[in-house]
């Protein structure tokens, strides 16, 4: 599945340019330049450190849709997709997973500071308008979504 995950990330960012005007509540999100470690390592970073369900991965992407779709200036980009990608699976952790490490664990393995994370949670609360609950149909659409990508992908 991470595979399948990371490659539909880059597939989106690719087809994205960072905009110049970037709202103030927002510029959080969004790094300066793309970050050193590729999309693909990253997910199996977030993968392997955070012990996250997959449910939460597929909750996560759930998250990030809702986000583009409540501001468009989200839209995945090479210098937004690691902090919303991170941030989305450490609210999704939260809701769903019955066992969380504490915040400090997930900024460690995220690679960002742990009152970076809080204030990117905050903010990715108020564009979902705190509405974290997903459905069994949406769920589903999603989860079939990556069951039915090809697995043989080539990575890094």
């Amino acid at each position: 599945m991470e595979k399948v995950l990371a490659r539909d990330l880059d597939e989106y960012c690719s087809v994205n340019t960072t905009s110049t005007n970037i709202p103030l509540d927002l510029r959080l999100f969004f790094s300066a330049a793309p970050e050193s470690i590729s999309l693909s390592k990253y997910v199996e970073r977030l993968v392997e450190y955070t012990e996250c369900s997959d449910s939460a991965f597929i909750i996560a992407l759930i998250y990030l849709h809702r986000a583009q779709v409540e501001r468009r200036e989200l839209a995945l980009t090479f210098t937004n997709c690691h902090r919303l990608f991170c941030t989305s699976l450490y609210l999704a952790s939260k809701y769903i997973d019955d066992i969380v490490y504490t915040g400090d664990h997930y900024a460690v393995v995220f690679g960002i500071e742990l009152d970076e994370l809080l204030e990117l949670e905050r903010r990715l609360l108020l564009v979902l308008k705190w509405n974290l609950f997903v459905n069994a149909e949406m769920y589903t659409k999603y989860e079939e979504g990556l069951k039915n990508c090809p697995h043989d992908i080539e990575t890094d």
